[in-house]
């Protein structure tokens, strides 16, 4: 075994080696190691020798073809090791902006992205992008990251409060994974989204934080729902530092750290998103979410305003993730709805507040 493994680990590797000797690939790696061999490390210098003589000559597709590598990863290694290869087959397009596509690059960005003015200008992203930052209009791989949404918004406000709350609900923020158009690269995209199923809701919280976003439709279950969704990088760096999370429902959501008159409008809001109301014969207020530790601190918030004692806290652990939640009845259910009452210029859900606003 041990002359197998001198004479072919490092330049045909564990699998092969495995093999040929009839050993696990483990075993065969911890053997090659005692003695002293890495393939990683030949491998490594094979390919750095192998670029370095046929790089310059035979091009991208065909060294990546011989060394069993992708494109991408071939141009990689090249870069690790400062390889200079062949003029890039797209480089065949312009690489210098006439005066028209620069008058038309400065008019358009940022309301068209790069990708859409390099195909329009017959470009590449990379020479777009390229000549933004040379003139210092670059916004980065979100194009309206300073544009997207009216900063001043993000101030304490009643209508800050209740989209606060309504993101705590039905509201999420996350960072996702994605390639650039070439698939050279692959950048974190950060998003922040609120769902609903009234579209009214979403199409006023997106004219009061002035957000340049669309509200779109999908199906859940067979029935329509909507999200508000943007990718605009500050507009996510505020709600995190808000204290949301991605993972909020798994990880919980904490007690939010609000002014004390702003209180009411973000229980509000939450209550729009993950509240229930229901007229009957006494009618009833209903909170819930997978936070015990929150859903306590709205319960207790609720219940000192309107000076009534705390109802019980139910749990449901027969989910994936347990659910808690507590309810008013009769007239501490209107004394709840009464101190939750929007006002003319607040934001609030049509469909839970169908009665004229005092």
């Amino acid at each position: 075994m041990k002359e197998i493994l001198t004479e072919n680990y490092e330049s045909k590797g564990p699998k092969w080696c495995a093999q040929e000797t009839g050993c696990s690939e483990g075993y065969v790696k911890v053997t090659a190691s005692k003695m002293g061999l890495s393939y990683a490390r030949a491998n490594r210098n094979r390919i750095r020798r192998y670029l370095q003589d046929n790089l310059a000559v035979d091009g991208w597709s065909a060294c990546a073809n011989i060394l069993g590598l992708s494109e991408c990863s071939t141009r990689r290694w090249a870069k690790k090791f400062s390889i200079d290869g062949p003029p890039d087959a797209r480089g065949a397009r312009p690489t210098n902006l006439t005066d028209e596509q620069v008058n038309r690059v400065l008019e358009s960005y940022p309301e068209l992205s790069t990708n859409v003015l390099a195909r329009c200008l017959g470009l590449t992203n990379d020479i777009v992008i390229g000549f933004l930052k040379r003139e210092g209009r670059y916004l980065g791989f979100d194009r309206r990251s300073g544009t997207a949404v009216n900063k001043d918004f993000f101030k304490w406000s009643e209508n800050f409060a209740y989209v606060f709350g309504y993101m705590c609900a039905d509201g999420s923020i996350g960072e996702y994974r994605k390639a650039d158009t070439d698939n050279r690269n692959e950048r974190m995209l950060p998003q922040s989204s609120i769902t609903s199923k009234d579209k009214q809701i979403l199409d006023d919280i997106r004219k009061a934080m002035e957000l340049k976003a669309k509200v779109s439709s999908y199906d859940r279950d067979g029935k329509p729902y909507y999200t508000l969704t943007t990718s605009c990088d500050w507009v996510y760096r505020q709600w995190e530092r808000m204290g949301l999370k991605p993972r909020k429902t798994y990880e919980g959501l904490g007690v939010p750290k609000i002014p004390k008159s702003m209180v009411r409008h973000f229980i509000r809001g939450f209550f729009g998103g993950d509240g229930g109301w229901s007229e009957g014969n006494s009618g009833t207020v209903s909170f819930g979410c997978t936070d015990l530790e929150f859903v306590t601190w709205v319960r207790n918030e609720i219940c000192t305003a309107i000076d009534i004692p705390c109802p019980k806290i139910s749990s449901d652990y027969d989910r994936d993730t347990p659910f808690h939640r507590f309810a008013l009845y009769s007239r501490k259910a209107m004394k709840c709805k009464d101190w939750m009452k929007p006002t003319v210029n607040g934001l609030f859900l049509q469909r839970k507040w169908p009665l004229e606003i005092a």
